[in-house]
């Protein structure tokens, strides 16, 4: 099943996980693409004690199928009218699709509702998988941004990413070499991620020089495949027309954070994080390092901001 993983963080911030779930199956059960379902027919998929897709009881379901009423579907003589992705994303505030879709198991969607939100949320993780150099890696984010854009708390991000066996990766970065005032001044930016590095096999140039260095956010490797991106940018087209014309009025606020593009500090290649910092100097610029164990951590260098004259 193709998932979205900007709707399945949508579905998180707005509580709207569990009827979220019924509308990925219904449109499962949908494998004429009609765009409804009749509505016995999902209660009897959903909930029968024989059938391979229940996930819960019938006065479960009811409450499911009313409080999805408008937002995942329209419910009309016996039928369940469902919404198209990018009307779903718009009723969730979700304005842009910016990573890959990603293939989620059926059998994922059935379990507890727990390990159901655990696979929304790591599939953020999986959408942000790059291929470079035949493996998957992703950048750096932070526990605090994690949390703004899922309102999934830093503990229930851990569990998760227990649950469904999602890679964390550290971090750390090689900066210039070390003075007692740079090393203070750099505690005073950085805290207690702030130490000092010393350089025995030579990597950086002579053996023995000391560096300053510091921990940045962990990476993380999904579990699930990504997906090519297909039609997503005739959906992030209409779902620009959906906005211009009052799709937002649904008392939800827009995730402004979260452009694509905006605020990317970190690069594969020198040449690439160079020309962002030659037209932005006032934000640190990193990238990827050529050692350092792949399986264990990633060494990258640092342009550093310029200071306000």
């Amino acid at each position: 099943m193709k998932l979205y993983p900007d709707i399945t963080l949508g579905m998180l911030k707005n509580g709207q996980e569990a009827a979220g779930r019924i509308w990925l199956l219904l449109h499962y059960i949908d494998e004429a693409g009609r765009g409804w379902i009749d509505e016995n027919e999902a209660r009897y998929r959903l909930t029968h004690n024989q059938s391979p897709l229940r996930v819960c009881g019938r006065r479960q379901l009811r409450k499911l199928l009313a409080r999805g009423d408008g937002l995942f579907w329209r419910r009309d003589k016996g039928r369940l009218w469902l919404r198209s992705t990018t009307k779903v994303s718009a009723e969730l505030s979700v304005y842009h699709l910016n990573r890959h879709p990603v293939a989620l198991p059926v059998v994922a969607l059935l379990q507890g509702i727990g390990l159901v939100r655990a696979h929304f949320y790591a599939a953020f993780h999986s959408g942000r998988n790059e291929k470079s150099k035949n493996k998957h890696q992703s950048k750096p984010i932070s526990r605090a941004r994690l949390n703004q854009i899922s309102q999934v708390s830093r503990r229930s991000q851990q569990r998760y990413e227990k649950l469904t066996a999602v890679i964390r990766k550290n971090n750390f970065v090689i900066s210039r070499r070390i003075s007692a005032r740079d090393f203070q001044e750099q505690a005073w930016q950085r805290g207690r991620a702030v130490f000092n590095f010393v350089d025995y096999a030579g990597k950086m140039g002579q053996k023995g020089i000391s560096y300053i260095a510091w921990q940045l956010p962990n990476n993380y490797l999904g579990p699930h495949k990504p997906l090519p991106k297909g039609r997503q940018k005739r959906m992030n087209r209409e779902l620009a027309d959906l906005f211009m014309k009052g799709m937002t009025g649904n008392g939800n606020e827009l995730v402004q954070e979260d452009q694509p593009g905006e605020g990317r500090r970190f690069y594969d290649q020198a040449q690439s994080a160079a020309t962002t910092y030659n037209r932005s100097p006032d934000q640190d610029v990193f990238w990827r390092s050529r050692f350092g164990r792949a399986d264990r951590f990633q060494l990258w260098y640092v342009l550093p901001a310029q200071e306000e004259s």
